[in-house]
């Protein structure tokens, strides 16, 4: 009996301990160094749309390990990278998001789509898109160069972007691109703790049973 209760405390307090997860994995694309470029535009009803942002350069965290690679494409120019960047291109309205362009440096081409997906929520207003999440897809390509298994599944992406007004109207109603910002993090796996936890608190329960059976 005295087993049977230590081994139920010990289910219990594992079950209770906080699932352990993988590191996560970040693919952070943004202005960086690219030259301002691009269009915002509002549209009746508060949708927005933006075409030919530059996004020259795309920042990884795996497993706690940070690098930066360069983008190419139709974009402005890179500033240090020397090149021009890769584009992004969105519409609220058709609920589409894109990202396409190459990454030398991962010997992706230009003219991939690195990034695709869609809004579940938005904010639009004259300081641009000032926060967005939704789900996304990576370019196969992209995850395999950066080692990580073609079903790597992402959570939502914060997007954020501030722009200045060009139309010469009050009030705005189109803007130059000033920074842009997308994150994104890989949904982590649960740890086996929990598991483990599960499984003992299975076991105490079915030898209590048999106890009583007995």
């Amino acid at each position: 009996m005295k087993r049977l209760i230590l081994m139920g405390a010990m289910a219990v307090a594992l079950a209770a301990l906080p699932a352990k997860a993988n590191a996560a994995i970040v693919i952070d694309f943004g202005t960086g160094l690219a030259s301002a470029g691009g269009t915002f535009t509002l549209t009746a009803g508060g949708n927005a749309t933006g075409a030919n942002i530059p996004i020259g350069v795309m920042t990884t965290d795996l497993n706690g390990v940070t690098n930066s690679y360069c983008t190419t494409g139709t974009g402005g120019n890179n500033g240090i990278c020397g090149v021009t960047s890769a584009v992004l291109n969105f519409n609220t309205t058709t609920n589409t998001i894109q990202i396409i362009g190459g990454i030398p440096s991962l010997s992706i081409p230009n003219g991939t789509v690195l990034l695709t997906g869609s809004f579940v929520s938005f904010v639009a207003n004259a300081n641009g898109l000032t926060s967005a999440i939704g789900p996304d897809t990576k370019s196969s390509l992209l995850l395999t160069a950066l080692g990580l298994p073609l079903n790597t599944q992402f959570a939502y992406f914060g997007f954020s972007l501030t722009s200045s007004c060009t139309s010469g109207t009050t009030p705005c109603t189109s803007w130059n691109v000033i920074s842009t910002d997308i994150r994104n993090t890989a949904v982590p796996e649960p740890g086996t703790m929990m598991l483990l936890g599960g499984g003992l608190l299975g076991l105490a329960t079915l030898a209590r049973r048999r106890m009583r059976k007995a």
